[in-house]
């Protein structure tokens, strides 16, 4: 009792004593609240919202109350084979809406009539996301969208059974907040560091938190705040996929996501490359070549990436001088600041360094997916980490 005491006044004494950092960094992190918990126990690029298009996405699982432990009134059903993708979210009160995967579609059933609507579903990180708002408009729950200073955007959704208000909410949970949005950034690093997500138990005002999380890796290095090097956001072209599994297994040592560009053409060959992108939380963009029908062979590789992992594509790499046509039909472009690729036969580390440092703000560092690339990675991402380079995952956000 006396430790529980404890615990709960020094969760007070955080709470009413820290004040916003002035230098957070400027990444855009968003921070999803069902009633009075927060969804996930640590922010990671695989799980939080996304911003498509100035629409926020979140994951189909907000709905599922086994792993949110929250129950919104809202249940959901998936049908899956070969030439079928539906999700269904329902209500007690008999509202289904249905999102068709495959035809990028959606139905409104309700008192049993059937009407077509404007949103869609998307597929990021071989998970089907939902817009939030569209979403808790059909079936009457609140969802609210609330810019915090230092801690990110925090997206909310309430059913009626919610307890807090929205400030009250902020209130209470202000510095677990800060401190799954610090924890998040550090993750960002190069450094592979420990991140204890610091309280236990319900916060002042009826705040749920996550169980703490246990460091595995007790003699890690110290947290490292973001540094004064330029960030950088890495993409692999895939033409060549000869050291495309030491690559990714040097990405996940080090907690690190990319972008990995393969052409369209090839993606048949290259399923099982693809699925392993993929299963790592990478993201896969498309290279459309020198082509008439670009826009044709982008849908033509998204039809193959649909069939190989339930996965849509929104980036391309354009080479035929189709931006505007690309942009205006909804896709980011992947517009490299420094080619890295190897020349004879050698990742150019240290020209790749050199070239970093005379540049600011965000670099987009385009690598291969050779074994020259895979050999020489180590070596590059110490001197990043050296030059204090931040590395930022490869979402749609940050390019």
């Amino acid at each position: 009792m006396k430790r529980r005491l404890l615990t709960m006044a020094v969760i007070l004494v955080l709470l009413l004593g820290l004040s916003p950092r002035a230098d957070a960094v400027d990444i855009k992190v968003y921070q999803l609240a069902l009633n009075e918990r927060f969804m996930d126990n640590e922010l990671t690029p695989t799980n939080m919202p996304v911003n498509v298009n100035g629409t926020i996405y979140i994951p189909y699982t907000a709905f599922d109350r086994t792993i949110t432990g929250v129950d919104l009134g809202v249940f959901y059903g998936q049908e899956k084979s070969d030439d079928t993708y539906r999700l269904t979210l329902y209500s007690r009160s008999g509202t289904y809406l249905t999102f068709d995967l495959l035809e990028q579609s959606c139905f409104l059933t309700k008192d049993g009539q059937k009407e077509a609507q404007s949103m869609r579903a998307i597929i990021r990180y071989e998970k089907v996301y939902v817009p939030a708002s569209s979403v808790c408009r059909v079936f009457g729950l609140q969802y609210t969208y609330t810019a915090t200073r230092t801690a990110g955007d925090l997206i909310r959704i309430r059913s009626s059974s919610s307890a807090l208000s929205d400030a009250a909410f902020l209130d209470a949970a202000a510095t677990y907040m800060q401190d799954r949005y610090d924890n998040y950034i550090q993750s960002l690093t190069p450094t592979p560091t420990p991140a204890p997500v610091p309280t236990v138990g319900p916060l002042p005002g009826g705040v749920t938190t996550a169980p703490p999380v246990v460091s595995q890796t007790p003699e890690d290095p110290e947290p490292q705040e973001p540094g004064e090097g330029p960030d950088v956001v890495l993409a692999f072209r895939c033409e060549d996929t000869a050291g495309l599994d030491t690559i990714l297994n040097t990405l996940a040592a080090r907690r690190l996501y990319a972008l990995f560009l393969f052409p369209a053409d090839t993606l048949e060959e290259n399923r099982a490359a693809v699925r392993s992108v993929l299963g790592d939380g990478h993201s896969v963009g498309l290279i459309a070549g020198d082509t008439e029908n670009l826009l044709e062979t982008l849908e033509e590789g998204n039809r193959v990436l649909r069939q190989t992992a339930w996965y849509r594509s929104h980036i391309a790499l354009a080479e035929g001088g189709e931006e505007d046509t690309l942009t205006a039909q909804g896709w980011t472009l992947w517009s490299e600041s420094v080619d890295g690729r190897p020349s004879r036969g050698t990742l150019p580390t240290r020209t790749i360094l050199r070239q970093m440092e005379s540049r600011s703000g965000r670099v987009y560092l385009t690598l291969d997916g050779s074994a020259a690339t895979a050999q020489g990675l180590s070596s590059l991402l110490d001197g990043l980490s050296e030059a204090q380079c931040t590395i930022l995952p490869a979402t749609e956000n940050q390019l």
